[in-house]
């Protein structure tokens, strides 16, 4: 929320300490406008803001950029030197000028409405496959969905999880010993592939 971003970078100008902001789906907004980055705020002096292409346009695509202050930048062009003397000059140029086109913005329009077709139908096949045994709350943005399976599988061992499109484990977790949730990513798949993914999960979870 706004009023926490202002107040964390109130304490980092009181307290002297950076920020990293990675904002990675800052262009995958589907309900409202996407609330303004740090580093677009007042007080962002201490904020290094890092993004990439990569999802904008294409995996493959290894081009990302950083907002910050002049001498961070400076001092990170001359770390960045030391492993990489030249970077893609083609690439860097042909994204500037999509961007000076206004080509860029016009792709991400298109790909934000592909995008939510994706998440509202994710949504509605979980509905339609699972019922009333998952719950999830409609992400307003980004590239994947998470799904509360806590009542599906309640009491069971699923050591033995074997499903290719899917991987179960609790390495994400700190101090958690059960699974309760599931990420579910529609980014990369057709609507066609996200309905069987998911009824293959509903196969290996619903006994």
């Amino acid at each position: 929320p706004m009023h926490r971003r202002l107040a964390l970078l109130a304490l980092s100008k009181t307290h002297q300490f950076s920020i990293i902001e990675d904002d990675y789906d800052h262009e995958f907004h589907y309900e409202s406008n996407p609330i303004p980055p740090l580093a677009s705020l007042p007080n962002s002096e201490n904020v290094v803001h890092i993004g990439s292409m990569s999802k904008v346009f294409a995996p493959a695509l290894r081009l990302g950029y950083i907002v910050s202050d002049t001498q961070f930048i400076k001092r990170a062009a001359q770390e960045i030197v030391l492993i990489d003397r030249q970077g893609n000059t083609i690439t860097e140029h042909v994204i500037s000028d999509l961007m000076e086109s206004g080509e860029v913005k016009r792709h991400i329009r298109k790909v934000r409405r592909e995008y939510k077709e994706r998440r509202n139908h994710t949504a509605q096949e979980f509905t339609r496959v699972f019922g009333d045994k998952i719950s999830f709350l409609l992400p307003t943005g980004g590239l994947a969905i998470w799904v509360d399976i806590s009542k599906l599988i309640e009491g069971r061992d699923l050591s033995d999880f074997k499903n290719n499109d899917s991987t179960l484990s609790t390495l994400f977790a700190v101090d958690q010993k059960a699974l309760t949730h599931i990420r579910f990513g529609y980014g990369a798949i057709s609507t066609i592939e996200i309905t069987k993914s998911i009824q293959k999960l509903a196969q290996a979870l619903i006994k």
